[in-house]
């Protein structure tokens, strides 16, 4: 399954994907590498918790820790301003 990152900011980390179900995914990346809104993930990210995502623009791998997922975007809006 593919997401696209649709928000990511850079000071706390936490970031917001939109998938192909039209489901709102937000986490905080582990590690530090670069990340920017429009980017396209490529994983499983139907999972809770600490996973690994690949990251197809930058041809990287990228941890992170899915908080939230939601099919509501201002159900999502509101949990990222809470996140940062």
């Amino acid at each position: 399954m593919c997401s696209i990152i649709i928000h990511y900011n850079v000071n706390t980390g936490c970031l917001c994907t939109l998938n192909e179900k039209g489901e709102f995914t937000l986490a905080t990346t582990l590690t530090g590498c670069k990340v920017l809104s429009g980017d396209l993930l490529n994983s499983n990210m139907e999972c809770y918790g600490q996973t690994t995502v690949f990251n197809v623009t930058a041809n990287l791998s990228l941890d992170i820790d899915i908080k939230y997922r939601t099919r509501s975007e201002a159900h999502a809006v509101n949990l990222l301003q809470k996140m940062t």
